[in-house]
């Protein structure tokens, strides 16, 4: 099961009504009765989220209607919400946050015990006019990258090789050489404003005075004061040669981020498999000798072999 789209951002004004629609997804084999309801969606300093019932009028949750409020989703099928949310005429500038969650049940017969699963979609709304909207590139390190799978030695592996097969446009992880297909592009941004942004993120990039291709990004929702990585990728770099990268961050402020990077594509993930391979070769082929010259002495030895 999913919803789609996953999050929305938006300013509103007070007073004002909005109406959007969002799908909620059934790809099993089965019926599912859906519930549909909102919930406040409070996010902590440490980054743990929780989820509440509407407080009062000026709970974010409290301002959103739902229609239809439960439907049966039958299987493999797109079922549309209709989401009308309606702001209060008094209500103060700022941002808030609610989740409009759908949860599922399975049809069983009575009796069965029934265990159900939600999915939400997350509505971010900057309310009145008196906000600051600004970004900058920010080093590596300072924003949040989605955390690879696995654990120890998988993870420490797999975040050497994003290192190596990654380019970062900011302040500044940029390595000299850069390995692997997709060419990865990271573009960490922070948010030093205090409202929500979600920029559109557009890199050109492109070999030796080329005709640069094109990549967009849009769709990630960044908080006050926090730090993302946006990534993006190339699917059919060049295999050998310097590529120049040319990043561009619209983000609702006065003017877009930019900023601009070369570096060297290299088969160096080719070199060293090449060189495992060799060594793998010499290792064998050393050992083969020493097992041929040992077969020929044992041979001389039992032609040797005393008489009884």
């Amino acid at each position: 099961m999913g919803v789609a789209p996953s999050r929305l951002a938006f300013d509103l004004e007070p007073s004002e009504r909005r109406s959007f629609t969002l799908n909620y997804y059934n790809n099993g084999a089965e019926s599912l009765q859906v519930r549909v309801y909102p919930m406040d969606y409070l996010r902590r300093p440490d980054g743990t989220v929780l989820y509440l019932e509407p407080a009062d009028r000026l709970s974010g949750s409290g301002w959103i209607e739902v229609q239809p409020a439960s439907f049966v989703a039958p299987p493999r099928s797109r079922n549309p919400v209709q989401v009308t949310v309606e702001v209060p005429e008094d209500t103060p500038d700022g941002e808030y946050h609610a989740v409009v969650f759908m949860e599922a049940l399975p049809a069983t017969e009575e009796g069965t015990l029934r265990l159900g699963a939600r999915v939400g979609s997350v509505l971010y709304m900057a309310v009145g006019t008196q906000f600051v909207r600004a970004a900058a590139l920010v080093p590596y390190g300072r924003a949040v990258h989605p955390v690879p799978h696995g654990q120890g030695l998988e993870r420490l592996l797999h975040l050497v090789r994003e290192r190596l097969r990654a380019i970062t446009v900011g302040r500044r992880h940029v390595p000299l050489v850069v390995t692997g297909r997709p060419f990865v592009i990271f573009v960490p941004i922070a948010n030093l404003g205090n409202v929500h942004i979600r920029p559109e993120v557009t890199v050109k990039v492109a070999r030796g005075g080329g005709e640069p291709r094109v990549l967009r990004h849009l769709g990630e929702v960044i908080l006050a004061a926090d730090a993302k990585i946006i990534e993006l990728r190339w699917q059919d770099p060049p295999f050998l040669g310097l590529v120049r990268v040319e990043v561009q961050v619209d983000y609702g402020g006065p003017e877009p981020l930019r900023a601009a990077v070369t570096s060297l594509v290299f088969p160096l993930d080719l070199l060293f498999g090449l060189g495992l391979l060799a060594a793998g070769l010499r290792l064998f082929g050393v050992r083969g000798i020493s097992l041929r010259m040992e077969t020929r002495r044992m041979k001389r030895g039992s032609s040797r072999a005393p008489p009884r």
